[in-house]
């Protein structure tokens, strides 16, 4: 059995070996240059020149090396420090699994307990599971065709998926159940993983489902009867760190006070679906790289998903807040003919799985 020192360090290499992983999987992410609007969390003023987009990035990735080898808290600091540049470049790397990846190293940095990470796990799932219970995931897995089963067992999987996930999440609070919380949670990525691999293609998640195995195993598994003693966190900055993560924050989603992907519901189908009407005059126009997602409705009409323009660029699901909207317009105002109205030959629109 690991002392909880022990645990948090294997706790923080794990996720650091997450975030490398990812680094590469989704490396246009990092990356500003690139034929794709990018999301300034304060305004356009605020971008690191270009030439320094590299370097931050290749010290980005050596710190993760040398905090991997010794999780050192100088080395911690810096990571969280370039992050947050690099989210103030493009929110669009404000993704769930870097998310949980910083609050980790957050909580390490301010010396939290065990009780503190695995309050943590404990509303990731929740919160997975909460947001789920909603009509579009209902509509999204019920009506996806799925290894030819009929329309009765894909409507309770649809209904399970969210039960279990808020239950197995419940059950990892209490010592008689953890273990069995545990084991259901394991089988729950391992479908996820099933489902990615012959369903979905978004392979770039396979290392998050993979390497949250691994951390469950050792916070819920190995490691039964550490302390639940606060005596050596600092109390404040912790409780206030979990408080916002895990409670305040999907919370404040439910009035739209809280950003999606924040909230955990980045694949609960309950999220911005933006896409774009686009008339005939202006389609040719338009990048190679959208009109290769050029689809019709059933008007025949043509227009194209934001999910998936930014996916195959990204490797990641746009980040889908409304305030976002304004830079997509001025980069696809650059290629549209002189004179033309844009609301009129692109028509934004959202698209909700509910049917």
């Amino acid at each position: 059995m690991q002392s909880a020192h022990q645990l948090h360090y294997t706790i923080v290499r794990f996720s650091l070996l997450l975030n490398f992983i990812m680094l590469f999987t989704c490396n246009q992410l990092w990356i500003n240059t690139k034929s794709l609007p990018i999301f300034p969390l304060i305004n356009n003023k605020w971008l690191t020149p270009d030439y320094l987009e590299m370097p931050i990035l290749i010290i980005y990735g050596i710190l993760h090396l040398l905090a991997f080898i010794k999780p050192k808290k100088i080395f911690i600091g810096f990571i969280i420090f370039l992050y947050i540049i690099m989210v103030l470049n493009d929110q669009n790397r404000l993704v769930t699994y870097h998310y949980q990846v910083m609050i980790i190293l957050l909580l390490f940095l301010f010396n939290s307990t065990t009780t503190i990470f695995k309050g943590l796990f404990i509303g990731i799932y929740f919160w997975g599971g909460i947001h789920k219970f909603n009509p579009c995931f209902y509509s999204y897995f019920s009506n996806l065709h799925m290894f030819g089963l009929p329309y009765f067992f894909k409507s309770v999987v649809a209904i399970g998926i969210p039960l279990t996930e808020t239950l197995l999440a419940l059950g990892l609070i209490f010592k008689l159940t953890k273990k069995y919380a545990f084991i259901g949670l394991v089988t729950m990525h391992v479908f996820i993983l099933i489902l990615v691999f012959f369903l979905f293609k978004s392979y770039n998640i396979i290392p998050w489902n993979i390497i949250n195995c691994f951390i469950l195993f050792h916070l819920f598994w190995e490691n039964q009867n550490i302390s639940f003693s606060l005596e050596k966190s600092k109390k404040g900055i912790t409780t206030l760190i979990l408080a916002t993560t895990i409670l305040v924050g999907p919370l404040l989603n439910k009035a739209n006070l809280w950003d999606e992907h924040l909230a955990f519901k980045m694949y609960t189908y309950d999220v911005n679906q933006f896409y774009y009407e686009v008339s005939d005059k202006v389609k040719t126009s338009l990048p190679m790289e959208i009109q290769e997602y050029y689809r019709k409705d059933q008007n025949g009409k043509t227009f194209f998903y934001l999910y998936d323009w930014f996916l195959s660029i990204n490797r990641v699901p746009m980040y889908s807040e409304e305030r976002n909207i304004i830079h997509i317009e001025n980069y696809l105002k650059n290629f549209l003919p002189f004179g033309t109205v844009f609301n009129e030959e692109l028509t934004l629109k959202n698209y909700r799985y509910c049917k």
